[in-house]
């Protein structure tokens, strides 16, 4: 043999260090995606929600006569008014278009004015619309009148004027009334 083979056959090898493995970046990994999904379904539950725990289907009712007048339907005949103190019922309606509401059909546009309660604690913080149907002398639904407000403060109360496009308004019925 010759002294370079001899040479390199005595001297030990040194062990080669693995490489580090390279490292996935953050969207490659399935607990970011995980992180990421949860954060979104809280996000959209908080804002069509808006915090509030009421239930949606009572956002929109006209006034809460109907319902309170059922509870009162359903009491058993046997008790009589004496035995139980007189408690003044509050409409379980969120937003109550409160009666009283005035029909105006002025010189520059007819509209409809009145007032809308919110009689939850919390505030209702999205648009809320209220929409009465318009009819002409004949009876025909000739349009609408709206009116709409960024929000109402928790028990708090709104004055709206509900516009008409049409001219030939003579009278108007209550048609909706929606909040978020």
């Amino acid at each position: 043999m010759t002294q370079s083979n001899w040479n390199s056959q005595s001297q030990p090898q040194q062990p080669q260090s693995p490489q580090p493995k390279p490292k996935k970046p953050l969207y490659k990994r399935v607990w970011f995606w995980l992180l990421v999904i949860v954060v979104l379904v809280a996000t959209v539950s908080a804002l069509t929600s808006g915090g509030d725990s009421t239930d949606p289907t009572t956002n929109a009712p006209a006034s809460g006569e109907a319902k309170t007048a059922d509870k009162t339907a359903k009491k058993p005949e046997g008790k009589k008014a004496a035995d139980k103190p007189a408690v003044e019922t509050k409409p379980t309606e969120r937003l109550v278009l409160e009666k009283g509401y005035k029909f105006v059909n002025d010189e520059f546009s007819p509209m409809v004015t009145g007032t809308v309660s919110n009689n939850s604690d919390k505030p209702v913080k999205l648009l809320v619309t209220i929409t009465f149907n318009a009819y002409d002398e004949s009876g025909a639904n000739v349009g609408t009148c709206t009116d709409s407000t960024e929000s109402i403060d928790a028990n708090g109360k709104w004055k709206f004027k509900a516009y008409c496009l049409d001219q030939d308004v003579a009278k108007v019925k209550f048609k909706d009334l929606s909040g978020f």
